[in-house]
């Protein structure tokens, strides 16, 4: 007899978000006796994306793929929105401040004596 969670698709866009996909994926291993099996886990999952999800999926390292750990980690990057924590605004905020230390060459002795790579050239 087949129920939801057997059946469970994951696409990125509609039906279930990647924490319910994910709550699943772990539900399923556990009623297989595999909770702590990464791999098995990793590829009953694989078989469970479609769509744009899918076309993710297979642009992820071989590694990724195939370890659970991994694989739920990078499908909480990639589909999970802003944690409460972090509003979007933070998010674009804290990415612009990287962009701009990126900039940054060391060249003292001191944080005070740092210039801009860009004043250099």
């Amino acid at each position: 007899m087949s129920t939801e969670s057997d059946t469970i698709v994951f696409t990125g866009v509609e039906g279930p978000n990647c924490h319910q996909f994910i709550r699943t994926v772990r539900e399923q291993a556990l009623a297989a006796g595999k909770p702590r099996d990464d791999q098995w886990i990793a590829d009953y999952a694989s078989i469970r994306f479609d769509g744009e999800a899918l076309k993710w999926f297979e642009s992820l390292e071989d590694e990724t793929q195939s370890d659970w750990k991994l694989l739920r980690r990078a499908i909480l990057t990639h589909y999970a929105g802003p944690t409460s924590e972090e509003s979007t605004d933070q998010r674009q905020e804290n990415e612009k401040i990287e962009g701009e230390m990126s900039d940054l060459v060391l060249t003292g002795k001191d944080k005070d004596e740092c210039r801009r790579r860009r004043e250099d050239q």
